[in-house]
Parts: structure tokens; C-alpha cells; sequence
């Protein structure tokens, strides 16, 4: 995914929103592309 977007992914700014395994899930994927830490923005939320 992240080579379809952009060559440079520490570069990307990522906005997450949903449940937490899938938020976590997610931003554990992008960060082993390259993603920096600093530049992920999450709002969780779980189906009650």
C-alpha cells in the first residue's frame, strides 16, 4: 500500500479512526513501512 502512495513514507501524515485492534493493527503495519511515530493522529472507537 504505502509504495502506491508515496515513495517516501516517512513523509506521510496518517489519520486513524476506529476500534483499537484495528487502529493498533494499522499503525503497526505502517510504522514497519517507514511510517515515524510522530506522525500518526487516532481516534478510537468501539461499536457498543
Amino acid at each position: 500500500m504505502l509504495r502506491v502512495v508515496t515513495a517516501r513514507p516517512r513523509d506521510l501524515s496518517v489519520f486513524l479512526c476506529g476500534p483499537e485492534p484495528l487502529v493498533e493493527a494499522m499503525t503497526e503495519g505502517l510504522r514497519a513501512g517507514g511510517v515515524p511515530a510522530g506522525r500518526f493522529y487516532r481516534e478510537y472507537f468501539d461499536w457498543r
